[in-house]
């Protein structure tokens, strides 16, 4: 919707954590939120005591206000939602400056927040809400509300799934706009105005009047009512005007059948009488529907949720002849509206049977109506309903086309949208353009050389032992050998196959080459600027550089960027499976390349991130990975408050996860990562990622919390569940997000999957994370006496960036041969640090050992590739695992989870997700970068400062009043 249909406003300023300088000549402005900010603006604001009065003021007549909105909607004002209501608006209100009236702000407010406090698991909802009433108490037309509602999502700092679920409401209404814009006429064609005729109910013999206008809400009504049962296909224009046209279809037959033809029209009773197809057929072609998609959407949707609407006996028709449904019209007309009416509160959009409720029926021929206003779309009457109608299906469209333009790009991991640039920057238009780019930021990074790093690397490498040296190029020349020979013998058994990437194999391990000298060079470099003495770093990196691990690891970096940049059909593990590197070796190479290196693209570090993320979630708990050597009895998998980072210095002690790759601290060297000794403390492990074989050396931790926490018996270990966690926290918080769950839900099913961690390991082996996540919130939201079925909770699992149908469809049951056990305490000859060990995995050829074509995802959702399985392995789907495994291993402890307080088991706080704003250096396009802000420089000038919930109101209307004019002004801006 534009501004131009509500009337000349300015969007409102929007203060928020960001920092805003402007250059205006000699003065410079500068807006804070800190109340410790001491220069004052030319004018003095005024008196503190007056401001505080003055706000006092503003928050009675606020509350005063949403009282008054909620008892004219008939709302409990003793609700919490009221003081949700009240502190939501006083919050927005103090931040930015709200233009017009202030009932439609409150409207606003009173729908985000009812919408946010109610659970999609309880039905019927503790605050119905109809929106129609809200705007009609409010005084908004639907265009104006909408148009309030998107600038009010921006002031709010609304979470995505709010604004998706707006856009979703505004394009359901759109689409019914639209269709309305259709049939209008088509009634006006079809029927004759003002007849009446006398309908006798089959089942009473009871007789009532039907008139004309009593067809047209009819009609009308059942399209609304069936469109809302189109749960996933509401927003669909083409399936939307195919109902409307499969109603129309059967009232006309019944009409015929009934012999109303006082109703048709003599011009088209001639039509339809001389037709040789069905009166479907005929709509079709004289309304340009698709006739083949209407049939199909007739026999097997339409007609399938007729009959279970009859067979509960909930409306009359013959669904064997597909007659008789206007004969019940009075019958049916109560039904439809209640299931409307009920899909209507439950999920918070507007009645669409507003277009029949409110247009009269003097209003129905009379094309001399302004039916937009009429109706109460638009607030003025300067235009028609068609104009109406382009505006908010073009809305609409342009939604639909942004969501097609961000699935061509690579889907950003969750754990990855903190640090990466937001793909809006550049979003390629084709698939051309994006092979296009990527091969150019390939060619970018291989090609341009820095002297000083590469003066700077060659330098150090004199002082590391030249043996040392020559292993190295000996290791990197024999895996580059590797890479050719598969691939060579790949070619001569198919020769088509992945010709992107194998048809100039020497060019593509030349880049594999580049990338691995370029990200050797950088990762020298940065721990050379850490330490400082370069003898010490010097000797410290030549033991890392003997690890066949690291140079291997780093090698496979390398070639999955490569691999990434062609498109080629060889995803991840294969690369792995090359080299015979366990996936959870690899995986601690990921952060310290993308830490090193800041001209890594957007999508390159979008896919190491997935990678990251696929190692955590599944390649890390697979049957023969190392993990399962690691854990025994004695060495369990470690509980999160073991692992979790803490706030040092004066402040108490909160757990604080990190992203998975973010930076976290300053002197988080590569020793420190790789070092073949144990950590004396937590603080100095955050990122201990070692490629040791070293024993289980038991070292006393530091004491970072009110409680001792234990010893450190594998730095490994501990690196790899800090993550895992993280991706787990972030992984369940949002999907409680998504189906609403509430606070205690969400620490009962933490609780209970860090159990499943810690005491139920097996539970995970072979398994996906996600798949017991799901789990955990399903037998958590059973034991809540929560109604969230498995197929909801599947469905928004879906919508997640890594989601994937075979991790749902395909899981573990029991292995054929025995169910596998962690390994016992006895000393087996393998390395206590088998995270690190050097045991290699023989090569799975990728022809062999994949799962089946009916495992892979869905079509339209982002999936990783199939993995790997061992054919003796009993598979089945989720629900099957949940009752035949999970619920099996967890049902005493989730009784003891929801027992009485005597009993019952003390919850875990849910880690925190947080993000890291500080993030590196990000090179966008050749002229666009993003760099992390520091300190603003002080300037001599008189600043001009606001301060929140101090200054007065003119304060912001003179800064506002300056950024305004300062356009014909040099700018200089800030962004943070």
């Amino acid at each position: 919707m534009s501004n131009e249909e509500t009337g000349p406003s300015e969007p409102p300023v929007q203060l928020r954590e960001a920092s805003v300088e402007v250059m205006d000549q000699d003065e410079p402005i500068v807006i804070e939120d800190s109340p410790r900010a001491s220069v004052q603006p030319e004018s003095a604001p005024e008196p503190e005591a007056t401001n505080v009065d003055e706000h006092m003021t503003d928050v009675t007549s606020i509350r005063e206000a949403v009282a008054d909105i909620f008892n004219g909607l008939g709302l409990d004002i003793n609700h919490e939602n009221y003081d949700k209501v009240c502190k939501q608006f006083d919050t927005v209100k103090q931040q930015c400056v709200m233009e017009g009236p202030q009932e439609a702000w409150l409207a606003c407010c009173v729908y985000t927040t009812i919408w946010s406090s109610t659970p999609l698991h309880i039905k019927p909802h503790s605050m119905p809400l109809s929106v129609t009433d809200l705007m009609g108490y409010c005084g908004l037309s639907v265009m104006e509300f909408f148009d309030k509602l998107e600038k009010w999502l921006s002031m709010m700092n609304a979470p995505a799934r709010l604004v998706d679920y707006v856009e979703r409401v505004q394009g359901n209404f759109s689409v019914a706009i639209v269709v309305f814009d259709k049939y209008l006429p088509i009634f006006r064609e079809i029927f004759v105005p003002n007849q009446v005729a006398v309908i006798v109910d089959p089942t009473t013999n009871q007789a009532s009047e039907m008139g004309t206008y009593d067809v047209f809400e009819y009609i009308w009504l059942g399209f609304v009512a069936f469109k809302k049962q189109l749960t996933k296909g509401s927003e669909d224009l083409l399936s939307c005007f195919h109902l409307l046209l499969v109603i129309i279809d059967i009232v006309v037959g019944d009409m015929l059948d009934q012999k109303l033809t006082s109703f048709i029209k003599d011009d088209f009773l001639r039509q339809i009488e001389a037709r040789d197809s069905s009166l479907l057929d005929h709509f079709c072609k004289k309304y340009d529907g698709v006739t083949l998609d209407a049939k199909h959407f007739r026999a097997h949707w339409f007609l399938a949720q007729c009959k279970a609407f009859v067979e509960r006996g909930e409306i009359r028709m013959n669904t064997s002849t597909f007659a008789e449904f206007l004969d019940n019209i009075f019958v049916n007309h109560e039904f439809l509206s209640r299931i409307h009416l009920e899909a209507v509160m439950e999920r918070f959009e507007i009645d669409e049977r507003i277009f029949t409720q409110r247009l009269a029926p003097a209003m129905l021929y009379d094309e001399s109506v302004d039916i937009g206003l009429a109706v109460g779309i638009r607030p003025q009457p300067d235009g028609t309903l068609a104009k109406n109608a382009e505006l908010l299906a073009h809305k609409c469209a342009e939604n639909v086309l942004n969501k097609v333009n961000a699935a061509r790009c690579l889907r950003t991991p969750l754990s990855g949208r903190a640090y990466i640039a937001n793909s809006d920057l550049h979003v390629p238009e084709d698939r051309v353009d994006v092979e296009e780019n990527r091969i150019a930021q390939l060619n970018a990074l291989v090609e341009v050389s820095d002297d000083h790093i590469y003066d700077s690397f060659h330098e150090m490498m004199k002082k590391i032992p030249s043996d040392i040296s020559n292993s190295l190029a000996d290791r990197v020349n024999k895996l580059n050998d590797t890479l050719r020979t598969r691939i060579v013998a790949e070619n001569q058994a198919t020769p088509d196959y992945d010709a992107s990437f194998s048809k100039d194999i020497d060019r593509r391990s030349l880049d594999v080459n580049s990338l691995l000298h370029r990200f050797l060079q950088r990762i020298t470099l940065m721990e050379s600027n850490k330490l400082g003495n370069a003898n010490a770093v010097a000797e410290q990196l030549a033991s890392i550089f003997q690890r066949s691990e690291f140079i291997t690891s780093l090698w496979v970096c390398a070639l999955e960027i490569v691999l990434f940049t062609y498109n080629s059909a060889r995803e991840f593990p294969w690369s792995t499976q090359l080299v015979g590197i366990p996936c959870i070796t690899f995986f601690k190479i990921i952060e310290p390349v993308i830490r090193c290196d800041a001209d890594l693209s957007r999508d390159m570090l979008k896919h190491l991130s997935r990678v990251e993320e696929r190692v955590l979630e599944e390649m890390a708990w697979s049957s023969d990975s190392p993990l399962w050597k690691t854990l025994s009895p004695e060495n369990p998998f470690p509980a999160y408050e073991e692992v979790s980072l803490h706030e040092r210095g004066g402040e108490p002690a909160t757990t604080r996860p990190i992203p998975l790759n973010a930076p976290t601290a300053q002197n988080a060297s590569l020793v420190n990562r790789y070092c073949l000794t144990p950590v004396p403390n937590r603080a100095n492990a955050k990122r201990r990622l070692d490629y040791g074989t070293s024993t289980a050396e038991d070292v006393e931790y530091g004491e970072p919390s009110s409680k001792k926490i234990g010893k450190v018996r594998n730095s490994s270990l501990y690196v790899f569940a800090r993550k895992a966690y993280y991706l787990a926290a972030l992984h369940l918080n949002d999907l409680c997000d998504r189906v609403r769950m509430d606070e205690k839900g969400r620490r009962r099913a933490w609780t209970l999957f860090e159990h499943i961690l810690c005491s139920e390991t097996r539970l995970m082996h072979g398994r996906h994370i996600d798949q017991n996540i799901m789990c955990c919130l399903y037998i958590v939201s059973k034991a809540s006496a929560l109604s969230i079925n498995f197929h909801e909770i599947l469905y928004h699992y879906r919508h997640q960036p890594q989601a994937s149908s075979r991790v749902y469809r395909n899981v573990l049951i029991e292995p054929v041969a025995g169910t596998p056990s962690i390994v016992s305490g006895a000393d087996d000859s393998v390395s206590r640090d088998s995270i690190a060990s050097t045991h290699s995995i023989p090569a799975v050829s990728v022809a062999t050992g994949m799962r089946s074509a009916s495992t892979m995802p869905a079509p339209g959702m982002t999936s990783a590739p199939p993995t790997p399985e061992p054919m003796n392995f009993e598979y089945a789907d989720l629900i099957q695992y949940y009752n035949r495994v999970f619920i099996k291993g967890v049902s005493d402890y989730v009784r003891k989870l929801v027992a009485s307080d005597e009993q019952k088991i003390q919850l875990l706080p849910i880690p925190t997700v947080r993000f890291n704003t500080q993030s590196p250096r990000r090179t966008i396009t050749s002229n666009l970068c993003v760099t992390p802000l520091g300190n603003l420089p002080t300037t001599p000038g008189r600043p001009m400062v606001y301060k929140m919930n101090r200054s007065p109101s003119k304060d912001l209307h003179r800064i506002n009043n300056v950024v305004r004019t300062a356009v014909q002004q040099p700018l200089f801006r800030v962004v943070q």
